[in-house]
């Protein structure tokens, strides 16, 4: 059985295939034209325009004037998410073209997530 990980790339490399996107690691990662992997290029920048994106409606929520008819907060919330969700598939997108496979991401996750541990206790202890 999958897990969702797995799951989650499977899905993204359906959609990348139905929209014409290699479903192949980019070769020679380091030395490639970003003319001839122009999807790596606007994988990149679908990330930060959804990113955008996410906190605009981090915004609108906020702005939420109480003299105003406006949305529930519910409808703010299911917005943002959405977006949210919109950053995954280009995460996801670069991931499968860079050759980012779901146990790597996993592995690379948990070894920044120690060093982020890590800098935060050294960060404390240096206040003590």
């Amino acid at each position: 059985m999958k897990d969702r990980l797995e799951q989650l790339f499977e899905a993204q490399a359906e959609l990348m295939e139905k929209m014409g996107i290699p479903v192949v690691p980019i070769p020679n990662f380091s030395h490639m034209s970003l003319a001839e992997f122009p999807w790596l290029a606007e994988g990149a920048m679908g990330i930060a325009s959804e990113a955008g994106e996410v906190l605009d409606a981090l915004v609108a929520a906020r702005q939420n004037k109480p003299w105003k008819a406006n949305r529930a907060d519910e409808e703010y919330q299911a917005e943002f998410i959405e977006e949210v969700v919109d950053v995954l598939f280009f995460v996801l997108e670069v991931c499968i073209l860079v050759g980012l496979e779901p146990s790597g991401l996993m592995a690379t996750y948990r070894d920044k997530t120690r060093k982020l541990h890590k800098r935060i206790e050294e960060a404390q202890n240096a206040k003590s």
